[in-house]
């Protein structure tokens, strides 16, 4: 009796591996829940490198303009320049091993949920780390370029220590409007300027029926729970904007994202104020493991981050009581 011809799912082109196909789609199913729960890193500027585990990012700051006498001598005047280096951290990954036995006796299909698991968990801590950059630039005292401003912050007036308080919806718009002021003042692209709370903060902001009140031409629809814009500003919710106290890092970091954002109502920040160096994008591997029958499954990601330009960030607090 002759052996069946076997038809491999996930074989291409019924050579190779006999998993490649399912690889493939474990990979994109992993990249579509990692894009679909990034916020931090869409708006923050990047940088992809393809060799060594650093970058240094050039600084170029100002010069003046004036009226020029008659039979002076122009001199030219100096532009402070200076250079801010960031590193890649370690291997960033997220991992799940299923066992043989209970695949073969499972009769529910769990990839595209141990993807969107694996995919979700990069993301959320990526992001965390990003807007914590945009945090500290919002607390730097010291730009790297000296012809650069410092970063700003807001805590609102007492009686604002949570979202539940009968004036948090006023106060913070009011924060909101010296946000964009300050931004303004600095020369900072508007277009450019979002601002991301946590959804508590965004739904009390949407039950404020004179953000969207059309006779200020207002945005927004309560019935859709939606609030556009304060101040010129969207507004973007996320969970990921860190609401706790970042003691220390773990020690496998080459960059500090120590932070306390205990008491953090709103970041607003332009991409400049962070930036994203990548090293290596995501990577997906299922590798079957004899000793233990079944299958780790990884993704991975290398990236650092820190923050570059303080006076691109601003960051709203809640009051004390």
């Amino acid at each position: 009796m002759a052996n069946a011809t076997v038809s491999r799912l996930g074989q291409a082109n019924k050579s190779g591996g006999t998993t490649a196909l399912f690889l493939e789609k474990f990979t994109g199913d992993v990249l579509k829940y990692l894009n679909n729960a990034a916020i931090a890193a869409n708006h923050v500027y990047k940088k992809s490198i393809s060799e060594g585990i650093s970058h240094k990012f050039d600084m170029v700051g100002k010069t003046v303009a004036a009226y020029h006498t008659p039979g002076a001598e122009i001199t030219g005047t100096a532009i402070a320049h200076n250079e801010k280096t960031i590193t890649v951290d370690g291997i960033h990954y997220s991992d799940v091993f299923v066992g043989e036995w209970d695949e073969l006796i499972n009769h529910t299909e769990v990839r595209s949920e141990y993807a969107k698991q694996l995919g979700e968990a990069l993301a959320i801590e990526k992001d965390e780390l990003l807007f914590r950059c945009a945090y500290l630039a919002s607390q730097n005292a010291t730009p790297i370029c000296t012809d650069f401003n410092t970063g700003a912050s807001l805590t609102l007036a007492a009686g604002n220590a949570a979202v539940t308080t009968s004036t948090f919806t006023a106060a913070f718009s009011a924060g909101l409007f010296k946000a964009a002021q300050n931004f303004a003042e600095k020369n900072v692209n508007m277009a450019e300027v979002k601002c991301f709370v946590k959804p508590d903060v965004y739904y009390a902001l949407a039950q404020d029926t004179d953000l969207y009140n059309r006779d200020y031409s207002g945005g927004g629809d309560y019935s859709e729970g939606m609030v556009s814009k304060v101040a010129g500003v969207p507004i973007i919710k996320s969970n990921n904007v860190p609401r706790t106290n970042r003691a220390a890092d773990d020690g496998l970091q080459n960059n500090s994202y120590v932070s306390d954002c205990s008491d953090l109502a709103a970041l607003i920040f332009a991409p400049k104020a962070v930036a994203l160096l990548e090293r290596k994008g995501l990577t997906t591997e299922a590798t079957y493991d004899e000793r233990r029958f079944g299958t780790l499954m990884t993704a991975r990601q290398v990236w650092g981050a820190s923050w570059l330009r303080d006076d691109h960030a601003y960051a709203i607090e809640f009051s004390a009581a």
